[in-house]
């Protein structure tokens, strides 16, 4: 009974890591993969010998910008892009869950036929 068992555990221990492949896949194309990249860009020059210029370049390079009034200052240009980067990136993901609610309770209230056609996956 017990060898039954471990059996039908490794089949499923299988089975749980053959579901997990397409993800693995997709997670290192689209994750590790442009990861690698970005870092190798960060600490590398146009001739692709290692440098931190880059690294310090992001923190330092200035850029200057006129308002409307015609005034004119100095800004941070890449930690500005950074900055304009993370504020959109936290307010798609504050709107994200209030239209999943709506379209979710849409679908729900509607005809089986259509809530079954609109929660397909």
């Amino acid at each position: 009974m017990s060898s039954r068992i471990r059996t039908e555990n490794r089949r499923a221990s299988l089975a749980q890591r053959l579901a997990l492949a397409p993800y693995s896949v997709w997670a290192v194309i689209f994750v590790a993969v442009p990861l690698v990249f970005v870092a190798y860009y960060a600490f590398t020059d146009e001739s692709f010998r290692f440098t931190t210029e880059n690294l310090t370049k992001f923190f330092t390079a200035v850029s200057t910008i006129t308002d409307d009034s015609g005034a004119t200052r100095e800004v941070h240009t890449y930690l500005l892009i950074f900055w304009r980067s993370v504020k959109l990136a936290v307010i798609s993901t504050a709107i994200l869950p209030s239209t999943e609610t709506t379209i979710h309770s849409a679908a729900s209230a509607a005809p089986a036929r259509v809530s079954s056609f609109a929660s397909a996956p």
